[in-house]
């Protein structure tokens, strides 16, 4: 029997966000939420601000700006200090 590893947190931040698309494109927020909240270990990872720019997407489509505005402003001092260029 093979073991296999486990996927390593920028693959699977990749698989998550594609499927993130899929959902977005079904219209289902909900579905892209309980995706990244199932996941919110990866916020402490070098993509979190994947994590909570999708989770911010959320905020926003239920018009929770206050939240949505405090991660999105996480994920940007993120990745300006981290010098992240994609994402």
């Amino acid at each position: 029997m093979v073991n296999a590893s486990p996927i390593p947190d920028e693959i699977l931040v990749e698989y998550l966000s594609t499927e993130s698309f899929y959902w977005l494109a079904q219209d289902n927020i909900a579905q892209i939420e309980q995706l990244w909240q199932q996941h919110q270990n990866l916020a402490v990872t070098s993509n979190g601000h994947m994590v909570r720019s999708w989770l911010a997407d959320c905020l926003l489509a239920k018009r929770r700006w206050d939240e949505a505005v405090a991660l999105l402003r996480i994920s940007l001092d993120d990745v300006t200090t981290n010098h992240i260029q994609r994402g």
